[in-house]
């Protein structure tokens, strides 16, 4: 269980790291351990952000919706024109997706 866990978010990190962009949720390192206790731990570091609330998003002035309107295509043109080719994020829902500084950033890559 720990290493499947272990594998998808190293997978994921490989993701954030390749695909860096202004929408891709920035990563700062990550941490491997192996101990007795719990083997194959793993843990990233990135940017925080706020996650995405529908209701929220609806009483947000247009200029903002429209800002992350900007911000979300900005990032599928980006995942559209890769550098590891085109990427499809096949669970598109919001909570993939955080707010930092008003910008919106895909979190959730696997």
């Amino acid at each position: 269980c720990y290493r499947l866990a272990a594998h998808k978010l190293l997978k994921e990190m490989v993701l954030l790291e390749r695909l860096r962009h202004p929408n891709v949720l920035q990563l700062y390192g990550y941490c491997y351990q192996d101990s007795e206790d719990i083997p194959d731990t793993l843990t990233t570091i990135t940017e925080l952000g706020a996650p995405v609330e529908m209701i929220q998003l609806l009483q947000t002035s247009w200029e903002d919706r429209f800002r992350i309107c900007l911000s979300l295509g900005r990032l599928l043109h980006h995942l559209a024109h890769s550098p590891l080719g085109s990427v499809t994020l096949l669970d598109f829902r919001p909570r993939q997706f955080v707010l930092v500084d008003g910008e919106l950033k895909v979190t959730d890559l696997d």
